[in-house]
């Protein structure tokens, strides 16, 4: 009597289904941008997987096993949930130096309208004020020497 192995015999539909809207998610995830070689992997996975469905149709009834096919259908879902995290991770971590830059440009910013506005309030009180105060002072007295140099 000979006894024929019989694997998975229905195509994992619902396997891809879940790839596809992995791959769905990630993209709008940013992951094609942020997350490149992991979602391309995804979608290698997916399309592997699409071509071994096809390949075991092919196949006599008895005969097709769709167990290699749910494995790479399953890699595929798996690597674009970890290409959407990292997406995710990357941008909020572009997210957080972009703010802590606007917040150092806005501390900078603030500095320099002090500086600009502050030589009117220091030379009138005698202070020795900030960096332009005090080049201000010693223009005024480079000037002041130019003026009694002998002619």
């Amino acid at each position: 009597m000979m006894s024929i192995m019989v694997g998975c015999q229905d195509p994992p539909l619902s396997s891809i289904e879940k790839a596809d809207f992995a791959l769905k998610s990630a993209a709008a995830a940013g992951a094609k941008s942020y997350a490149q070689p992991l979602y391309l992997k995804a979608e290698e996975f997916l399309r592997i997987g699409q071509l071994e469905i096809a390949r075991q149709k092919g196949r006599l009834a008895p005969l097709r096993d769709y167990d290699k096919a749910d494995s790479l259908l399953n890699l595929a879902f798996i690597t674009a949930d970890q290409a959407r995290s990292e997406a995710r991770g990357k941008i909020s971590d572009l997210r957080s130096k972009t703010n802590s830059e606007l917040r150092n440009l806005q501390d900078e910013l603030a500095v320099w309208k002090e500086a600009l506005n502050g030589p009117r309030r220091g030379l009138s009180g005698g202070q020795n004020g900030s960096k332009p105060d005090l080049a201000r002072k010693r223009g005024d007295r480079l000037a002041a020497s130019e003026d009694n140099k002998p002619a």
